[in-house]
């Protein structure tokens, strides 16, 4: 099974009012794109809830898991809002790239040399390093320990639960310790600023890029795999590019007394680069866009105060140096 990445409410997800980079392609360049189950049936033949039942259920799941997670004598977690409109973020990095991000965090983790190549459809999991750190109770990483759900909470905590659709127990995380781990993994390997980073979703990867082929048919991890020598594929470029793919949002939080402000701002390191002054020279660089998704929240004493949104909002980010 290929590997996307969503990012974005669960309403709209479950809403299947999205869609992925590959179906994108597909319908921009006139070629035809169905979504079958993992039982191989058309997805279009599951019965589907309306996007209001669906709004309402995973709202409903939302508040048990938030109250479930509360700690004795302290403030509730704010409810994340939820609606079938809000801007969402997907893409198609694969599993040889996720492997290798997660060999490269274990290599520096335990000061052990870092391969130049892995295999193609390497099994990433029982390489004896990853898992030596999927399995190390002092170091407890998320993107170890098989979570594919990362909640929009700021606080760090990792713990299994039901999903919004069955009781099935999986294991959820949270965006907040998700940041401290790139953030780990970064200081770890490269020391790479913000833009460097993101720039890497355009300049690292496999090394040539898939065609259509001759009838028609398009699957963006099977044509990147099928060109990939099979010596093996570049290690740093594959681990970069993973890392890049997974790079999230910004999500700040300024408190004062009983207030709580809270703001989502969605592609924010994009935008117009400008010089800036540093030490004297005008050597640094600032990006500024009037045409950023922010969602802002003003909470006091857990009790919403304001919940404002635009499209269009302006946005200075400064690298290193916050906002």
């Amino acid at each position: 099974m290929g590997l996307d990445i969503y990012a974005g409410t669960l309403t709209r997800y479950y809403s299947h009012n999205w869609k992925t980079v590959v179906q994108q392609w597909a319908e921009e360049n006139g070629y035809s794109f169905n979504r079958i189950t993992p039982d191989g049936e058309p997805a279009d033949n599951e019965e589907e809830l309306s996007p209001t039942d669906v709004q309402a259920t995973v709202e409903n799941w939302r508040d048990q898991i938030l109250a479930a997670i509360s700690q004795p004598g302290q403030l509730p977690c704010t409810p994340w809002p939820e609606d079938n409109e809000k801007p969402y973020y997907t893409d198609k990095p694969d599993w040889d790239a996720f492997g290798a991000m997660l060999l490269v965090a274990a290599c520096r983790t335990y000061e052990e040399p870092v391969p130049p190549t892995v295999e193609k459809d390497w099994i990433f999991g029982e390489h004896p390093l990853v898992a030596r750190l999927a399995s190390d109770e002092e170091r407890v990483w998320s993107l170890f320990r098989g979570t594919t759900w990362w909640l929009p909470l700021a606080d760090s905590f990792l713990f299994q639960g039901p999903l919004p659709t069955d009781d099935t127990a999986a294991l959820i995380a949270t965006l907040g310790g998700l940041r401290k781990e790139l953030a780990k993994l970064n200081q770890l390997a490269w020391q790479a600023d913000e833009d460097t980073i993101l720039g890497w979703a355009d300049t690292e990867g496999y090394p040539i890029d898939g065609t259509i082929d001759a009838d028609g048919q398009y699957s963006k991890g099977r044509l990147l795999h099928d060109r990939v020598p099979r010596q093996g594929v570049s290690f740093g470029n594959l681990q970069r590019r993973q890392s890049s793919s997974i790079y999230p949002a910004e999500h700040i939080c300024l408190s004062q007394g009983s207030l709580l402000l809270e703001l989502d701002i969605t592609s924010p390191h994009t935008g117009h680069p400008l010089r800036a002054p540093q030490c004297g020279k005008m050597s640094s660089t600032i990006r500024e866009s009037c045409n950023v998704h922010l969602q802002a929240r003003l909470w006091e004493r857990g009790k919403a105060i304001f919940s404002l949104q635009s499209d269009h909002a302006a946005y200075e980010f400064v690298p290193n140096h916050g906002t």
